[in-house]
């Protein structure tokens, strides 16, 4: 604009004075102006493009409180946006009522079936490992093993599993930032002490199957707690029972868990 304003000037007082004396005047105008002008306006100009540059990134950044605060979609998407990817690992400890069906084929006669029922608790850990996808599901491997009382008596055979351990491949859904629910499936492995009428005991480990559902639920940021419902099976086996030669054992649990565990984000 300085510059245009000194080209209107220049064009009225080329109406208005002759050549010299026209040239006289932009020279002395000049000198009181220098080059005052140019810095200014490339001053002004470097102020402008940092200034234009700070609201750019705090557009785009839009980190203060006040600017989330006033836009509750920002905050509904964040909410619902799948978490980040990320591995994990856990440790914990449990505690389980655990209810026993076992089966008994060729008891009391060769052909026949009974079930018995035998109720205890057990207590022990877990620990395990998991991978979270952005689909919000996750998969991971998770061991358990509890140790209490399981005992029970069919005609006087009396049973008891002790202990029990199982390793399983679990498969979950991220529900919201702090629910999960899950599926998990895999081997187990459990202590078994019997005893018949005649006071002929056995003892031994038996393997078998687990299948289990359960919800997770973070109350704080590294600590779950963990709701369980697991059924186990060990498979029918020969036994020994005085007056049954051909008896067989089949032990079968279900076990209701709960479970407090530390998480590690790694």
């Amino acid at each position: 604009m300085i510059f245009d304003a000194l080209l209107g000037l220049d064009v009225k007082m080329s109406v208005q004075l002759s050549e010299p004396r026209r040239l006289s005047i932009f020279r002395t105008l000049s000198k009181r102006i220098g080059a005052r002008p140019v810095r200014a306006a490339i001053g002004i100009g470097v102020c402008g493009f940092a200034f234009s540059s700070l609201l750019v990134a705090a557009s785009a950044a839009d980190l203060t409180p006040v600017a989330r605060a006033a836009n509750p979609g920002m905050l509904a998407a964040e909410a619902a946006s799948p978490p980040a990817r990320q591995f994990s690992c856990y440790l914990g400890i449990l505690a389980e009522a655990v209810a026993g069906r076992p089966e008994f084929a060729n008891v009391p006669l060769p052909g026949d079936n009974s079930v018995s029922s035998s109720f205890g608790a057990r207590g022990g850990g877990v620990t395990g490992c998991e991978f979270l996808f952005q689909t919000r599901t996750f998969l991971g491997v998770d061991l358990t093993a509890a140790y209490g009382g399981l005992k029970g008596d069919l005609r006087g055979f009396k049973y008891s599993l002790p202990w029990e351990g199982a390793g399983r491949v679990r498969l979950g859904y991220m529900l919201s930032p702090d629910v999960s629910t899950y599926i998990a499936g895999g081997f187990a492995f459990a202590y078994l002490d019997t005893t018949d009428v005649a006071g002929v005991t056995g003892a031994g480990s038996v393997a078998g199957g687990q299948l289990a559902a359960g919800l997770e639920y973070r109350f704080a940021p590294v600590w779950r707690a963990r709701g369980e419902y697991a059924f186990t099976w060990y498979g029918s086996d020969t036994t020994l029972m005085t007056g049954y030669p051909f008896a067989r054992m089949n032990p079968i649990t279900h076990s209701f868990r709960v479970a407090i565990m530390r998480v590690f984000n790694l």
